[in-house]
């Protein structure tokens, strides 16, 4: 274990001595480095191993670290039958007021998350929380876990220390939630939840994570409980001790730049859009695609064959193998399997490794691997592509790429030779989103069309004629161009699918539905394609709406595919 002092002078409102260690090599009159204060939760101390091992790593990671017991709680002064959320959150102000001159971050641990978001909602002295299985439904915990037991007379989980009080009682019933000053939370916010907490559900964490509108991070501990045990511990420490590094603005290991020459490249996903991406970079760009992975063995394989180069059968493999590996998988899942998978996943080895992230996924899953990325030393960006399969093959993709702008920076020179437009979006999350809106805003203009010209049909109009005026007035459109003629001749050869039209289409609803907006031109354009994949057509490009929208068609008839 790591060397601490024990601190004797930190005290309350009350003049209630608060049990306390300080982590660092500094000591507290040191004014450099950044101060994180640990804080607990209910019938616990500043001594469970969650606890220590945090501020261990954050100590090694360069962060002064207090953590200290509420008072009633371990070794603090104070009785515990007056221990409540509204008591400990005006702890935790005189914790804050001793250190008020430092640059101060929070974690709160199961209460202690709920302590953190009623002071902190408060108190902008600090800069960046941390919400551990954070508790949120107070009046439920209650509730559930004490609520056959009688105040004053019952001890809490049989703990004879710790007597169920009526003040406790009163007071989570009383505040019922956290949720509603969710938005009063001024500063940066990572929340952090095990999948299989059964103190605080997982849905409550993701819950709050919703209702914040500051800038926010998300991770979920896959097997994590409520108690971040064994392996869990460190997956949590790692992506804590990496986030806060992130925002106390710490560097930590520097990207190389890109050498044509010695750049080993990866590739996770190889459809048509990964494939053509390989082919370019190798073939046109002369950069060496020495590992290849998908979950379609027979397409890796004869895809290695094509570049002379591997298809390994391991995530890991591509990892050890490559120093820049790109995915290019479809959904949110796909990107927890190959990141998080429990036996094998792309972050194990990485430390000083790369992910360039291009499939069209949730901006939260794009904000996660960025953080278990940094927990292990490596690095990550989102780079959607608003392009289709001529552009992956011929380098000329539209790129929106966000994530850490050093790394942005450092990986440029890859990215331009990808690309023939390039936009640096802004920290994790926001080339995603702006992902979204693209496809929404096209996914409604191939809708639209789709309409335009079904309804000229029936009208019987020619249809070319109508298709050039709508091309020289206010009805114009990209997808007019790129489209109109395939939903006249009903070729809907796939450069994008009807499946994926809805998917994303779906994210950019869930975006909206988060931030308290309805879209009802997207909601019904995702109706239309979810049409089309029930009814067997989801594989046919997002032209083939126009299926649905042909008085002659009744989208159940063959269509005509013209060959790949």
């Amino acid at each position: 274990m790591v060397a601490y002092k024990t601190l004797s002078n930190l005290k309350n409102a009350a003049d209630e001595r608060l049990d306390a260690a300080w982590h660092g090599a500094a000591g507290p009159a040191d004014h450099e480095a950044p101060l994180v204060l640990i804080g607990h939760g209910v019938t616990a101390n500043k001594d469970r191993p969650w606890a220590q091992a945090l501020a261990e790593r954050l100590s090694a990671a360069g962060f002064d670290v207090l953590r200290f017991s509420f008072a009633g709680n371990g070794e603090s002064e104070g009785d515990y039958r007056e221990a409540t959320i509204t008591k400990e959150v005006n702890d935790l102000r005189a914790v804050i007021d001793q250190y008020a001159d430092r640059k101060l971050y929070y974690v709160g641990h199961s209460m202690g998350g709920a302590v953190g978001t009623l002071t902190i909602g408060r108190d902008r002295r600090i800069r960046g929380f941390v919400s551990l299985a954070g508790m949120v439904e107070t009046k439920r915990f209650v509730t559930e876990e004490f609520g056959d037991l009688k105040p004053g007379r019952d001890v809490m989980w049989d703990e004879p220390a710790f007597p169920l009080s009526q003040a406790f009682v009163d007071d989570l019933t009383h505040i019922r939630s956290t949720l509603p000053h969710a938005a009063d939370v001024h500063c940066p916010t990572l929340v952090v939840h095990g999948t299989e907490d059964d103190v605080v559900p997982i849905r409550e964490g993701r819950a709050f994570y919703e209702a914040l509108s500051c800038s926010k991070a998300w991770h979920r501990v896959e097997g994590g409980d409520h108690m971040f045990s064994d392996a869990a511990q460190d997956d949590m420490t790692a992506v804590v001790a990496a986030w806060l590094q992130q925002q106390a603005g710490m560097t930590s290991v520097p990207v190389a730049g890109i050498d044509r020459d010695k750049l080993r490249i990866g590739l996770v996903g190889v459809g048509r859009m990964g494939a053509n991406i390989a082919r370019h970079l190798q073939f046109d760009c002369g950069y060496c695609v020495n590992a290849l992975y998908d979950v379609n063995r027979d397409a890796a394989q004869n895809l290695a064959a094509e570049l002379d180069t591997q298809a390994v059968e391991k995530l890991s493999d591509v990892t050890a193998a490559c120093d820049l590996i790109l995915t290019v998988v479809t959904n949110d899942a796909a990107m927890r399997t190959i990141f998080f998978g429990d036996d094998d996943n792309l972050l194990q080895g990485a430390a000083g490794k790369t992910f360039l992230n291009c499939a069209t996924v949730t901006p939260s899953i794009h904000q996660e691997v960025e953080l278990a990325a940094k927990g292990v030393g490596a690095f990550s960006l989102e780079a959607p592509m608003a392009s289709s399969i001529p552009q992956a093959r011929n380098g000329t993709l539209f790129l929106m790429v966000g994530g850490e702008q050093e790394i942005f920076s450092n990986v440029r020179p890859l990215l331009t030779d990808m690309s023939s437009s390039l936009y640096y979006t802004g920290p994790a999350g926001t080339a995603a989103m702006v992902k979204a809106l693209v496809n929404m805003v096209m996914n409604i203009n191939t809708a639209g069309l789709a309409e335009g010209l079904g309804l000229a049909e029936a009208l019987g109009l020619d249809l070319q004629m109508v298709k050039k005026i709508f091309g020289s007035t206010g009805a114009n459109s990209r997808v007019l161009e790129t489209d109109g003629d395939d939903m006249i001749a009903r070729d809907h050869e796939t450069f994008f699918s009807a499946a994926h039209a809805a998917k994303d289409s779906g994210i950019a609803l869930q975006l909206a539905l988060q931030n308290g907006l309805s879209l009802p031109l997207a909601a019904a354009t995702r109706m239309q394609y979810e049409k089309l994949t029930e009814i067997g057509l989801g594989h046919l490009d997002k032209s083939s709406v126009a299926e649905l929208t042909f008085k002659q068609r009744h989208a159940s008839q063959s269509c005509k595919i013209r060959s790949e």
